[in-house]
């Protein structure tokens, strides 16, 4: 695939413009003054595949171009005129395929309008529009490229594609902030993990890689998961437990597949009997006989007319329920006054920690020592000695640190204690809370009833209520258990599913050690960071695919301008070596990055000499020296040199095209 022609027109006023660059294909170089419009070309390509992003704008910003195209233009006339409606229009081939790209720059610049000669009509661009199969100008660009849909994982644990503008900043060098980084303008907006190692690699064709990264990212987002539902899990079981008046935790303190091995072998039942001497199934059978005994002496049992014993009975239960209410509110005030006294005492013995650390640190790097001392109202001098002061070494206050901490680590272990012991009592009391109170209705519905009779079945009643409602807690507890043990089985299962998921396909080195050879080569001769062709077999990338020299990012050597040098050897090496490239890079204004005379001659010399091997299209807008073209032209470089505005009234019988000069390579 390559770009055959840019154009862009409008209306001014009663004015129409006009402006249009023939492109063909391999290296070629459009050469023009400054303010000709080679910025303007180069925003048009952008802007017509939908990918503005990459100047660092917001969708649909149209201030990537210049005033001429959207605000008001000079075509000659005594004043400028202001701009009624423009467009810019690109054209790509891809062997007997042809695609015409027009996109509004005043106007409704939502729509790029999209004709291969089988398929016409406007798509949509911009937020929305990005998975639209039917309407979004990205599938339909996406499906004519032939490009294929490769997922990665959001910082949300979700799938997204990569898309087109991803990838544009690889073959689409700007002149503002193209040339600061490598994919400096990168889209990040839909929170898409390792976007620029999976652009790079998507080009490249390492296919391989990108799905072992996709199933990495996969593994570890369900890995996230996993370990927030064991977290949901933990906190539901606390729960459970503080209802009943218990403090336990289930840890989570580590990985998936650990903690999976320590769940499967825990035994909820077992844990719960051995640390509470609790179990369920005998809890509910006891309650369950003693339901069904209240209910046949309720109804079949015989009631003694003569005995008082119910009421007393009922009058000793509320007794004791009243002394031991009153025992756990001692109890719980006690707790509850040691606890504040125990953080109090934290917070001072962190607070003295702190600063005995500050001192440590004061003293050992030297900051604070004063040469001398002197009274801050008299500003006499003052005599340490007859200050009092006692000297600490540096020994002295390691070892006080020291102790600090083990009194800190200590305290926090029993403010942790005390405060489960707080909330144990507390749940305690608000359970014999409850007990008292239906004690009390009790005692109070038998001494309103006349008669032993009376009273004994009122008394029966109250028992056999209570013991239905105890009866149906335990039965909640036991659900409750079921559904986390449930819940905990299926975690286990997951997470070992997901630990005995096979390993990704190999790693595809061949098409990596084609590019890194290539870009071997680019930096050498172009003097990057001073790199000679000893230094050449040092550089190789990163885990991010980053050139390193010597383990050390090469972009960190050399002055500011070997950045975009770096670039341009860069993309010129994935352009070449690229299975999914596009087929064209772009390059705004690179020699404006290279001042110096010296690296000036060093990318005519490369040019020169690689032109015949790059077989992709290679556009570079710059302005050239007449003697540098003439060189560029005699070594077979297409050349296209222009003169005056890129964008001239149609009135004007010389379009651009005509005057300009062009050597075919």
């Amino acid at each position: 695939m390559h770009l055959t022609r840019i154009t862009v027109e409008g209306k001014a006023g009663d004015a129409t413009f006009a402006g249009t660059l023939e492109l063909g294909s391999g290296v070629q170089i459009i050469s023009g003054p400054n303010r000709f419009g080679k910025s303007l070309a180069f925003a048009a390509v952008a802007w017509c595949l939908g990918v503005e992003h990459i100047f660092g704008v917001q969708p649909g910003d149209n201030t990537i171009f210049p005033d001429a195209p959207r605000l008001d233009i000079d075509l000659g006339s005594e004043k400028r005129l202001r701009i009624t409606e423009s467009s810019a229009t690109i054209e790509l081939r891809d062997g007997a395929r042809t695609l015409r790209l027009r996109r509004a720059i005043v106007g409704p610049m939502e729509r790029i309008f999209f004709d291969d000669g089988n398929v016409k009509g406007d798509l949509m661009v911009g937020f929305g529009a990005m998975k639209d199969p039917t309407a979004g100008f990205q599938a339909a660009f996406r499906k004519w490229a032939g490009f294929p849909e490769v997922p990665l994982m959001t910082s949300r644990g979700s799938e997204s594609q990569i898309y087109f503008e991803n990838l544009a900043p690889l073959f689409l060098i700007e002149q503002l902030g193209g040339w600061a980084d490598i994919q400096a303008e990168q889209v990040y907006r839909y929170g898409i993990q390792e976007v620029a190692e999976g652009a790079f690699e998507y080009l490249l064709g390492l296919d391989a890689n990108l799905a072992n990264r996709f199933r990495r990212q996969k593994s570890a987002a369900s890995s996230a998961a996993l370990k927030e539902e064991a977290r949901s899990i933990a906190a539901e079981f606390s729960s459970v437990l503080r209802c009943e008046g218990w403090t336990g935790e289930l840890t989570t303190t580590a990985s998936v597949s650990e903690l999976a091995t320590r769940w499967h072998n825990l035994d909820l039942t077992a844990w719960l009997a051995q640390k509470f001497n609790f179990d369920a199934g005998q809890e509910q059978k006891q309650l369950a006989d003693r339901v069904a005994a209240l209910r046949t002496r309720l109804t079949k049992g015989k009631i003694d007319t003569d005995s008082t014993a119910d009421t007393t009975e009922v009058s000793a239960r509320v007794v004791t329920l009243k002394e031991t209410r009153h025992e756990f509110q001692v109890v719980l005030g006690t707790l509850r006054s040691q606890l504040r006294e125990q953080e109090r005492l934290l917070r001072t013995v962190d607070e003295r920690r702190k600063s005995a650390r500050d001192l440590l640190r004061f003293k050992s790097s030297g900051i604070g020592i004063l040469p001398k001392a002197e009274c801050p109202t008299c500003h006499q001098t003052v005599d340490p000695a007859h200050l009092d002061l006692s000297e600490q070494s540096t020994d002295t206050l390691d070892i006080h640190v020291q102790q600090l901490d083990r009194e800190y680590s200590l305290l926090a272990h029993n403010v942790d204690h005390l405060r489960a012991d707080v909330a144990d009592v507390s749940v305690k009391t608000s359970r014999l809370e409850r007990e008292f109170a239906e004690a009390e209705h009790s005692l109070r519905m038998v001494n309103e009833t006349v008669g032993p009779a009376r009273e004994a079945i009122v008394k029966i009643s109250g028992d056999l209520l209570a013991a239905e409602r105890e009866l149906d807690r335990i039965r909640n507890l036991q659900t409750n258990l079921d559904l986390i043990r449930s819940r905990i089985e299926d975690w286990v299962q997951r997470a070992r599913d997901l630990s005995e998921a096979p390993d990704g396909a190999s790693i595809d080195a061949g098409a990596r050690n084609d590019f890194l050879m290539r870009l071997q080569e680019h930096v050498t001769s172009l003097g990057c960071a001073g790199v000679v062709e000893t230094d050449q077999t040092h550089i190789d990338l990163d885990e991010r695919y980053m050139p390193t020299l010597r383990g050390r990012l090469l972009r960190s050597y050399g002055s500011a301008s070997d950045r975009a040098r770096l670039i341009l050897a860069y993309t010129i090496a994935l352009a070449q070596t690229g299975k999914r490239h596009p087929g064209f890079l772009l390059l705004d204004e690179p020699l404006q990055q290279n001042p110096d005379e010296h690296h000036h001659k060093l990318l005519v010399e490369f040019l020169k000499s690689q032109s015949r091997s790059i077989d992709r299209q290679v556009v570079i807008f710059t302005a050239l020296p007449t003697s540098d073209v003439e060189k560029l032209r005699a070594s077979g470089v297409t050349v296209q040199v222009v003169e005056g505005k890129f964008l001239v009234p149609l009135s004007d019988k010389t379009p651009n095209a005509r005057r300009s000069e062009s050597s075919p390579a």
